[in-house]
């Protein structure tokens, strides 16, 4: 995954950095969906560890690995929100008051409502949502 940290906030132009910020966005729901089959195949191996207390381990191990991979495939470090806020601090700071300002924290809050939304997080990150969730009804199995 391309490093996004240096693309957002060094864009020569505001609609270069709205367009940098949704393929951050597009790039990091992918690599979740990508990473939630990895943790698919785990929680599957992870059923076949026959000791419990080993099983017990394995979930963890699981676990901790998927997090790992996930957070050395994402460089960006800021948060979806605080991306959003440095878009809109640009644009104040450098468009004048007026209709081209209003319209760029227009298209801002739109794109915050319809790409951010919870809907759409929901639809764009099923794969890792649903492998998420068997490892979880997996896990609470394990333990009672």
């Amino acid at each position: 995954m391309p490093n996004s940290e240096a693309a957002i906030g060094s864009q020569p132009t505001i609609e270069a950095e709205m367009s940098a910020l949704q393929q951050h966005i597009s790039e990091y729901r992918s690599a979740l969906n990508q990473e939630g089959v990895w943790l698919f195949l785990a929680t599957l191996g992870c059923w076949s560890v026959s000791n419990h207390v080993l099983q017990f381990f394995a979930f963890l191990l699981a676990v901790i690995l998927f997090g790992e991979r996930v957070m050395n495939r994402v460089k960006e470090t800021r948060s979806f929100s605080k991306l959003v806020k440095a878009i809109e601090e640009r644009i104040a700071q450098s468009l004048p008051e007026g209709d081209s300002r209003k319209a760029r924290l227009y298209d801002l809050a739109t794109f915050q409502k319809t790409e951010l939304s919870t809907l759409n997080s929901l639809k764009n990150t099923k794969v890792f949502l649903l492998c998420w969730a068997f490892y979880g009804v997996s896990f609470i199995y394990l333990i009672f």
